[in-house]
């Protein structure tokens, strides 16, 4: 909308300058309508949504819980509908199981969580080692699919690498989707 009075307002600008001026000021307004609509928005996001729980990571002992809990996440959505879930395997569950306590025995495992009302809405599971992070699988319940859950803990991740100076490489791994 904007856009369309942006370009009304400079093909009328010479000929009458107070409809430009209307034009101007009708941007103006819808300009400050969006912005406070997005500033709603995103305080409604940060009151509703949760936040992303990148730490502490797991000990040996709470592993299992939280494995479970993500794997769960991970099964809700489309991923558990299409089969490509690790939970609904049994072969594919505990090969990442093992992963898991491996890592987990060397403090390489991270197992993050985006969490509303204590409830685990996104989840991530990953490796680091040494300068390198390998972002192995991530879900999110798709009941709270409009606040983007999984784009909220990603991007939590991403600034977490970003800020450790031991960080220099993020392996997306997977396929070649367009936001790796």
């Amino acid at each position: 909308v904007m856009v369309v009075q942006a370009q009304g307002a400079r093909r009328i600008l010479d000929q009458d300058p107070e409809r430009a001026r209307e034009a101007l000021r009708a941007i103006e307004q819808t300009g400050q309508t969006a912005l406070e609509e997005m500033r709603r928005s995103l305080g409604v996001l940060r009151e509703e949504a949760g936040r992303a729980d990148l730490a502490p990571q797991p000990t040996l002992g709470d592993l299992d819980a939280l494995l479970a809990e993500g794997l769960a996440v991970e099964a809700s959505g489309w991923k558990g509908e299409q089969g490509t879930a690790m939970r609904p395997s049994p072969p594919t569950a505990r090969f990442f199981a093992d992963i898991a306590r491996w890592a987990a025995g060397r403090g390489d495992l991270r197992l993050d969580f985006l969490r509303l009302d204590g409830r685990a809405i996104a989840f991530q599971y990953r490796l680091v080692h040494g300068d390198t992070v390998w972002y192995l699988k991530a879900g999110y319940d798709e009941d709270h699919g409009r606040w983007s859950p999984s784009i909220r803990l990603l991007t939590a991740t991403l600034r977490d690498a970003v800020e450790d100076p031991t960080t220099t490489r993020f392996e997306w791994l997977g396929g070649t989707e367009r936001y790796k």
